[in-house]
């Protein structure tokens, strides 16, 4: 996203098959807030994904209708850290005049 592809390495990662750890290089603070928005927002769309499927459910001891009501608002949320990456990818001039 930041036109920075080509440096892109494997190395960069500290690895433990199979999961990545941590990212070896450091980020300016504007850097890390535009991981944590795309972190939120990508989060927030995996939920929004299970929730849609989550409206009502049946027990042996009781039926709940309606389980998706505390996430009426996640479209909002999401909506929200993409403003916000927006928002902060404008403040990253550096990348937009590669």
């Amino acid at each position: 996203m930041t036109g920075r592809g080509l440096q892109f390495s494997e190395d960069m990662f500290v690895v433990e098959c199979p999961t990545y750890l941590y990212f070896k290089e450091d980020l300016k603070t504007d850097e890390q807030e535009y991981v944590l928005a795309t972190a939120e927002m990508e989060f927030y769309r995996k939920v929004q994904a299970t929730v849609d499927t989550m409206t009502s459910y049946t027990t042996d001891a009781m039926a709940v209708a309606h389980g998706d009501k505390p996430f009426a608002n996640l479209q909002q949320k999401i909506d929200d850290a993409r403003s916000r990456q927006t928002q902060i990818w404008y403040k990253m001039p550096r990348f937009h005049f590669i």
